[in-house]
């Protein structure tokens, strides 16, 4: 099936003419899963092997929780790892130390999340007459409950805070889940929040039926909510602090199948967007001949994804790679 021009009459090809954006090719890992909820651990975790132990997968944590954890041990700061768009924190900004925030809007962000100011501020007055620590500390367990309940209290006021001050001559996609969290993101960077790693979502991708229409409605969501989100941290002058990157739980399949769509595949792009960035398109694209493809359907991969998660980590988080993912990958030249 084709993939269509993305690039042709993209605003991403602005980015890419401008040396802010880089596609990496081929990525995926050995022995790949298909299953969903598997392979969407496996990237999250970070973790190709936690797949063999459901119980090692479920205590598992992820490895932007991780890279927390190891970055900012003994920082008890919630707010270093935010996830917009969805209210379940994904597994990726898990850690022991860190949890990681989730939330679907700034605006929904805190005890009883909708249920209407005056229960919100009830909860509050709650958690504020619990916050003082044991003075006499007889109860070290309580006094990190209470610390831990008092600092997530004041991070949902300031998000909301921040959000709800924030004006953009920027405009964002409407009816785009993914441009209203990138908005979002942009807000709260704008806010100075201590933040250091925002994850947003976008569904939709699992294109078993009608493929071409979906994909192309799905690229152009991307690609609006994407440049947008970019524009507004030039505008800001936190373009050069800022990457984002995209990845997916699997690729697709070569051949279309009955439905006009593809099934599950194996190897699959990366986006990197912003100044940082090594610009242009990094590895090679996986051969299309069929006796190269596995199984006679699936392309090969060529990258293994953690090293593409290693150069995040040392060049832009400036953090070491090996504790976090748990071997040496060697990082892939994608980060300036």
């Amino acid at each position: 099936i084709q993939y269509h021009h993305i690039f042709a009459k993209s605003l991403l090809k602005e980015l890419y003419d401008n040396g802010a954006l880089a596609v990496v090719q081929g990525v995926g890992y050995p022995n790949p899963n298909q299953s969903h909820f598997t392979s969407m651990d496996i990237w999250q975790l970070g973790d190709p092997t936690a797949r063999s132990n459901s119980t090692q997968r479920e205590s598992a944590y992820g490895w932007l929780g991780r890279y927390c954890d190891i970055a900012f041990k003994g920082n008890p700061d919630p707010k270093l790892a935010l996830a917009i768009g969805n209210a379940r924190a994904p597994r990726a900004i898990r850690g022991r130390e860190h949890a990681g925030l989730s939330f679907q809007s700034p605006a929904s962000f805190g005890f009883y999340g909708d249920r209407g100011d005056r229960t919100r501020a009830a909860a509050y007055r709650t958690i504020a007459q619990l916050s003082p620590a044991n003075p006499a500390g007889e109860n070290s367990n309580l006094d990190f409950v209470t610390q831990t309940a008092g600092e997530a209290n004041s991070s949902s006021e300031e998000i909301r805070r921040v959000a709800s001050n924030y004006k953009t001559p920027i405009d964002y996609p409407r009816n785009n889940s993914l441009s209203s969290s990138l908005n979002a993101v942009a807000a709260l960077i704008a806010g100075g929040l201590s933040t250091r790693v925002f994850y947003v979502f976008q569904d939709g991708f699992d294109t078993h039926a009608g493929q071409r229409s979906r994909h192309d409605r799905l690229m152009t969501d991307l690609d609006a909510a994407v440049v947008a989100f970019q524009k507004d941290l030039e505008r800001q002058g936190n373009a050069k602090r800022v990457i984002t990157m995209t990845f997916s739980e699997f690729g697709r399949r070569v051949h279309e199948n009955g439905s006009q769509g593809t099934d599950h595949g194996m190897a699959g792009p990366m986006f990197l967007i912003g100044p940082g960035v090594k610009p242009g398109v990094h590895g090679d694209h996986p051969s299309l001949a069929k006796d190269d493809l596995v199984l006679g359907r699936d392309l090969k991969f060529g990258i293994d994804f953690r090293s593409v998660y290693a150069a995040v980590l040392e060049k832009w988080l400036g953090t070491p790679s090996t504790p976090v993912l748990g071997e040496e990958f060697c990082p892939l030249d994608c980060v300036a």
